[in-house]
């Protein structure tokens, strides 16, 4: 008399189901088997997208390539792309501490040998020296010959 309601879709379309708030689409689509017999295979794809007008845009995707025969049976095209990849980051590069001038290395090194040697010896031919690295061109280590 009646005809029994059934849940089932028809052939070839993709139902949209709701998993714990995630979609899920299951289908079936031919596939040809190693016999080279053709085949429904029933297809169960979990989205991870949740159940938004946006997640259900892969199904429409999906039953789009199913109609014109572009479907990819490996799944892979429907498989969403990772948001973040793996980058290989960048050495910083150190920072090399300011390099002080030839007067203050020559500064420093009059200190160190001051005790080391006679007063007259640090008084007559240290400022001799000095005087010599002031009247050089450049003051900067790089520079130098």
């Amino acid at each position: 008399m009646y005809a029994k309601s059934r849940n089932k879709s028809n052939k070839g379309t993709v139902q949209v189901k709701n998993s714990h708030g995630r979609l899920r689409l299951v289908f079936s689509y031919p596939v040809i088997t190693e016999d080279g017999e053709i085949k429904s295979k029933r297809f169960y794809f979990s989205t991870g997208e949740e159940d938004t007008p946006l997640g259900q845009k892969l199904a429409a995707t999906i039953q789009r390539d199913i109609d014109y025969g572009e479907f990819d049976a490996s799944l892979d095209k429907y498989k969403p792309a990772a948001s973040l990849s793996t980058v290989t980051p960048i050495a910083p590069t150190p920072e090399t501490p300011p390099q002080p001038g030839l007067s203050a290395l020559w500064e420093k090194y009059s200190e160190f040998k001051e005790p080391q040697i006679s007063q007259s010896t640090y008084a007559v031919d240290y400022r001799r020296y000095r005087n010599h690295i002031k009247k050089l061109p450049t003051d900067d280590l790089r520079d130098a010959n």
